[in-house]
């Protein structure tokens, strides 16, 4: 169950913009008669994508592009471990009666764009640069189970990516 806004400006101007927030509960009912949160229950999410396009050159088929994507979502919900079943089955395994119980902080990341497109009469180039993650933010994805070691350790996305990006359209 949850509440969704989406706030759009199309394309116009050479500019856009689209804002989606949404508010949820993701729950089920489990055997024990006990409700629990998914995996994916973080209860809120914010998404924030625009971009802006500048006509340059004589002819005015050039563009120099910016833009960039903003997302902000509760953690991902997981269960503390069950020592005995996770060095038994060499793997990470929860306390099932307390399956869901612990929340990851909230995930948020900022990726941006610049770039520069040539429309041809043939063809068009496109050169970007896309730079993922650009504050660096190492968001917990889940845990995993060392078993030589008997150590959890927290495994997390990439940090700052830069991607660079050259596109040939006929």
């Amino acid at each position: 169950m949850g509440l969704d806004l989406t706030l759009e400006k199309y394309f116009s101007g050479q500019f856009y913009i689209l804002s989606t927030a949404s508010l949820y509960q993701s729950q089920y009912k489990g055997s024990d008669a006990k409700w629990r949160n998914t995996d994916f229950n973080g209860q809120y999410n914010l998404n924030i994508l625009s971009g802006k396009e500048w006509i340059v050159g004589k002819a005015k088929t050039a563009r120099l592009i910016a833009g960039f994507k903003f997302n902000l979502a509760g953690g991902k919900w997981y269960s503390p471990i069950d020592s005995a079943r996770s060095a038994a089955k060499r793997q990470y395994e929860g306390i099932d009666s307390l399956t869901n119980t612990l929340q990851f902080p909230a995930y948020h990341r900022l990726d941006i764009r610049l770039g520069f497109r040539k429309n041809l009469k043939r063809y068009h180039h496109h050169f970007y640069i896309d730079l993922i993650n650009v504050y660096n933010k190492k968001n917990p994805l889940g845990l995993s189970y060392i078993p030589a070691s008997a150590e959890v350790v927290q495994e997390s996305n990439l940090g700052f990516l830069p991607l660079f990006n050259w596109l040939i359209e006929f």
